[in-house]
């Protein structure tokens, strides 16, 4: 993949673009690191994208809930207006004509049957919030649940909301959650879920934590109770309770289940990052993931070092000279490149 064309790429084309739909719906451990690549080049896109990649989880699961009879009554109509359509038939004589138009046939299909959905029968979302570099932001949901909103990361929920209803919403990033209870007119309690891509967060009145970066979803609940679904994989759902995470990377086929201080995995809603036995390393990806800068550091001897403790994060600057000077490294910033090196 030549990750320079993307420079010039709008949201409507990373829509369009193969590979960003594989990372976004399919993610697995080439795709991932791919995609790190492309962050690490064009760091002010990765804020679009997070949007993108919340638009076609929705147009994703919206395509799933649709019933088997109503597919097949989509394929039936789509192909009685392609019957019916004055197309001209050239005759083809060797098979590999026969082989492109077949292929072109099925790609003309597809098309349609893509437009019919998303015109007819997928509900955009009526608001996505996202967020840039450094920046949280607070959501009040329509049923006053509460979203804190971690840097580079997006939110989005339909248009046909109804608190009366079950709810969901769908996330990319990382977000902290207060849900609200809400009960429909049987006076039966419904249903909150938050889709991620990879899993599904079925809520019932309850604050938790998801973060989706770097090909690997981590829960984790603070209160209150939730069971995680795996709508894309043959698993069974997992029950959680507060201080339990799981951590779901399906590159890997791997779930791993701790029990965790949930506070530590929330505490950026402060402004506060804390680290356990973390190293330099991994610090640099939370660097990358909040600010979107490119980390290098100087030597992999410099890159093991590890650190437990909490430091404050009110500002990029702020939290670097802090690691400078807890680790005596020269740290330099330039063109969102960060540079670390001992002194």
């Amino acid at each position: 993949m030549d990750i320079r064309k993307y420079e010039s790429y709008d949201a409507s084309a990373l829509l369009a673009d193969e590979d960003f739909q594989r990372w976004a719906l399919h993610p697995d451990a080439e795709t991932v690191a791919l995609w790190e690549e492309v962050w690490k080049v064009y760091p002010e896109k990765r804020t679009m994208a997070a949007a993108a990649k919340a638009t076609l989880l929705q147009l994703q699961f919206s395509r799933a809930k649709l019933a088997p009879e109503r597919k097949t009554r989509q394929w039936e109509a789509i192909a009685q207006q392609l019957d019916d359509a004055d197309t001209p038939v050239v005759p083809v004589t060797s098979n590999r004509r026969r082989w492109y138009a077949a292929a072109a046939a099925i790609l003309v299909l597809g098309l349609a049957l893509g437009g019919w959905w998303t015109t007819r029968h997928t509900p955009l979302p009526r608001k996505t919030f996202y967020t840039s570099n450094g920046e949280i932001k607070t959501i009040l949901l329509p049923d006053s649940s509460v979203i804190v909103l971690n840097a580079n990361s997006s939110l989005a929920y339909g248009e046909d909301w109804d608190n009366s209803k079950d709810r969901e919403v769908w996330v990319s990033g990382e977000g902290y959650f207060t849900i609200a209870h809400q009960y429909n007119r049987a006076q039966e309690r419904t249903r909150f879920t938050v889709h991620t891509g990879t899993l599904d967060v079925q809520v019932w009145g309850t604050t938790f934590n998801v973060n989706t970066r770097r090909g690997t979803t981590r829960v984790s609940l603070n209160t209150g109770k939730v069971s995680i679904d795996f709508p894309h994989e043959k698993k069974q759902a997992v029950m959680m309770k507060p201080g339990d995470m799981i951590a779901y990377t399906p590159a890997q086929d791997r779930i791993i289940t701790s029990h965790v201080d949930p506070a530590t995995y929330s505490s950026w809603q402060h402004r506060e990052l804390v680290f356990n036995n973390t190293s330099l390393r991994e610090m640099g990806n939370e660097l990358e993931d909040l600010y979107g800068f490119k980390v290098q550091i100087a030597d992999s001897a410099t890159a093991r070092r590890t650190i437990s403790g909490r430091l404050l994060a009110r500002s990029d600057t702020m939290l670097l000279n802090t690691i400078a000077a807890v680790f005596n490294l020269n740290i330099s910033l330039k063109d969102s490149v960060v540079v670390v090196a001992p002194r």
